[in-house]
């Protein structure tokens, strides 16, 4: 029987042990071991076995990567050795079938390490962003890091880091202006972004996707003659695009993926299987940012990130292709033309599989159907397009970053700039390849033609595209079922139409407040009222009667019910007759008939004026006198307590000694004598306060009439003196 760990073959002497990386499986059912192929097993990856008794496999030791039927427990080639040493931005603990990458945030610059402690955190003002690195990126100056980050932050509101180029630029819908006040929206820099302040739009115009009012005619836009606009895209919906090249369509065309081990692109004949491998880094013409992202990796660097464990399971890495695929898109004079079928003619006939190369020449003879007008692009997270720019030097893509259809703000497009300046620099630049790693909608134009733009919408990790295909036309459908629409946030300039119109209407509203105010003010001194219109029909009467009086210089002047004439020289006369009307009456005609109504109105002001500054006076003064009242009341108190202290203090001191008692009883009259004196101030005080409210009761009564009756009072008693005084006088 042939003996575990080797293998016997026909003629042969002695058994054969199983070679390095090989082992003999203990299997009792197979005793002949006469087959190499059944004896001995390849050691499976993780194992290494060094050929001494060919009965097992050893762990591969810490900081190698043993492929499988790995000869040596240090290998060091992956052909010879079937094994490989841990490279640098990895670790590889015992029994690794492949390397473990340092999370995003870490590093490790060293070879054959074994465990994760080995991968060290970046330090700040540095971040790293992708897994499995040696060494960190530095920040910009105009942006900032934590140690151990996954990307910089700005220094500036409202500005988005570029891990590409390290620049900090303003986000869709935000501008700054440089020290000239020049605006800049894709300059970095650490100031603060502002929001970009649109216009309002008047009548018949629309907003379009970079927020400008316009006035379209989408007939003449649309390549078909034919279309209408979409306010909620702010875009011509255009008619008659057809169905393109639908999914079938599609599956049968060109098949364009990134080798996830290589990161070769692999260009696949789906008829014939035949698969043509093409370095992108060595082709001609080629630029762009172009790697193989599979889902698996998504996952992984989620949880990476969330834990900080990496998963290293064999081939989760190296998915067959999944979420790596490639679509061609067209740039030229007719703006964006989709070619899902077909590959970039910029690869050249090399690149391609045989059967290919025929189907391009027949295409290029008598034209292809496979190409997609006005085209909608629809991707899952980690597939990517290839930019076919045989055009011409001046149509390349632009990715419009103000664009109001665009939903990824931190969206780095920093390749996109990069393949700007390489044809401002007249660079030969035939194919631009470029994988979106980040889900959202993206807009991009045509450098010679702005307004000929393609929607490239990628679907989240969770959900796959709902549309026929990866590139569709850009009909109302396909647009409604990715769910592309314009921002709502948007900062609208002042609506100074309204603003203005509000202004005058609250000024109008003042104006009429004003203008009531005054007209109500003017009533309550306006006509006499009828009592005082009698009164002054009256004194007009007594006027006409005529009489004897004396007058003042330059006219009549009525004085204790006569009138006379003026001298010559301006002096009072004396003029014969009687007035036979009352004296009161007389004054109302002096005040009213004269056109110096104002004189009465006046007066009864100032009387009003006097009799509230009384009354307040007034009681100001009660409230002072209640205070002072108070206070004699508690000193008082304390008066008499100090008395009753005084008296317990005289007994005691009665009792101790002669002397001091004497001096003590003085106190005593002292105190005594101020009691008193206190006693007559309070009966003055409460004297004056019985005198001051006999005057307030006294005012009380003359103005409780009214403020014209006290008035007409006031005249009464002066005229009277008056009258008095005028019979003296002709009396001596």
């Amino acid at each position: 029987m042939c003996p575990f760990g080797s293998y016997c073959p026909a003629l042969s002497a002695v058994p054969l042990v199983c070679p390095a990386g090989y082992f003999s499986p203990r299997d009792a059912s197979n005793i002949s071991r006469a087959v190499f192929d059944l004896a001995c097993r390849r050691c499976p990856a993780g194992t290494y076995a060094p050929g001494t008794d060919g009965q097992e496999c050893f762990p591969c030791p810490p900081g190698f990567v043993c492929l499988g039927a790995t000869p040596t427990s240090r290998p060091m080639s992956r052909v010879e050795d079937r094994g490989y040493v841990c490279p640098k931005g990895y670790f590889c603990p015992e029994g690794s079938a492949v390397e473990r990458p340092c999370r995003a945030g870490t590093f490790n610059p060293l070879l054959r390490q074994s465990n994760s402690s080995a991968c060290r955190p970046c330090n700040e003002g540095f971040f790293q962003n992708s897994p499995g690195q040696s060494s960190c990126r530095p920040c910009s100056s105009s942006a900032e890091s934590e140690s151990g980050s996954t990307r910089c932050e700005c220094l500036g509101r409202y500005r988005a880091f570029q891990m590409t180029d390290g620049s900090c630029l303003c986000e869709p819908g935000y501008e700054s202006f440089d020290a000239l006040g020049v605006r800049q929206t894709e300059q970095d820099g650490a100031a603060d972004c502002q929001p970009v302040v649109l216009e309002r739009c008047a009548t018949g115009q629309s907003r379009n996707s970079v927020g400008a009012c316009v006035v379209v005619d989408c007939d003449e836009e649309c390549v078909t003659g034919i279309g209408s606009l979409s306010t909620e895209l702010g875009m011509c919906v255009c008619q008659g695009l057809g169905k393109g090249c639908d999914a079938e369509c599609q599956a049968a065309g060109t098949q364009m993926s990134i080798d996830p081990l290589t990161g070769k692109l692999l260009v696949e004949d789906p008829e014939t299987g035949e698969v043509a491998a093409v370095s992108l880094k060595k082709l001609p013409g080629f630029s762009g940012d172009v790697s193989c992202v599979t889902t698996e990796e998504i996952i992984a660097a989620d949880i990476a990130s969330e834990t900080g464990e990496v998963d290293a399971t064999p081939g989760a890495a190296a998915g067959a292709g999944a979420g790596c695929q490639l679509y061609t898109m067209s740039v030229g004079g007719d703006g964006f033309v989709g070619a899902p079928a077909d590959a970039p003619s910029g690869l050249g006939d090399a690149a391609l599989p045989a059967r290919l190369r025929r189907r391009r020449l027949q295409a290029a003879s008598g034209g292809s159907n496979n190409t997609v007008l006005a085209p909608l692009v629809c991707l899952n997270l980690g597939e990517g397009l290839l930019f076919d720019l045989t055009g011409g030097p001046n149509h390349y893509p632009v990715y419009v970053k103000d664009s109001l259809l665009n939903t990824n703000p931190n969206f780095d497009y920093g390749a996109f700039r990069r393949l700007a300046e390489d044809a401002k620099a007249k660079a030969d630049v035939r194919v631009f390849g470029f994988t979106f790693r980040e889900a959202g909608t993206y807009v991009f134009a045509t450098n010679s033609q702005p307004d000929r733009q393609t929607i490239v919408n990628v679907m989240a990790l969770e959900s796959q595209c709902p549309t026929d295909g990866a590139i569709v036309p850009a009909s109302g459908a396909n647009l409604v079922q990715l769910g592309v629409r314009l921002s709502t946030s948007l900062a609208l300039a002042p609506n100074w139409l309204l603003i203005g119109t509000l202004l005058g209407g609250l000024l109008a509203v003042v104006i009429g407040l004003v203008s009531c105010m005054y007209y109500f003010r003017k009533r309550a001194f306006g006509p006499l009222r009828p009592d005082q219109e009698r009164t002054k029909m009256v004194a007009s009467t007594s006027k006409h009667a005529g009489g004897r009086g004396a007058g003042g210089k330059g006219g009549a002047v009525v004085v204790a019910g006569r009138r006379g004439t003026p001298d010559s020289d301006g002096n009072g006369g004396d003029g014969e007759g009687e007035g036979d009307g009352d004296a009161r009456e007389q004054l109302a005609l002096v005040l009213h008939g004269s056109g110096e109504g104002d004189t009465l109105k006046g007066l009864i002001a100032q009387l009003d004026e006097h009799h509230d500054g009384v009354s307040l006076g007034f009681r100001a003064q009660h409230e002072l006198t209640r205070e002072m009242i108070d206070n004699l009341r508690r000193e008082a108190a304390d008066i008499k307590r100090m008395l009753t202290a005084s008296m317990v203090a005289q007994g005691a001191i009665a009792v101790g000694g002669g002397g001091e008692y004497a001096r003590q009883a003085a106190m005593a009259r002292q105190i005594e004598a101020e009691l008193a004196a206190r006693t007559l101030g309070e009966k003055q005080l409460e004297a004056r306060e019985a005198e001051i409210l006999a005057h307030l009761r006294s005012l009380r009564a003359d103005l409780r009439p009214s403020a014209n009756d006290t008035a007409g009072r006031v005249i009464g008693e002066l005229m009277d003196h008056g009258l008095r005084g005028a019979r003296g006088d002709a009396g001596g």
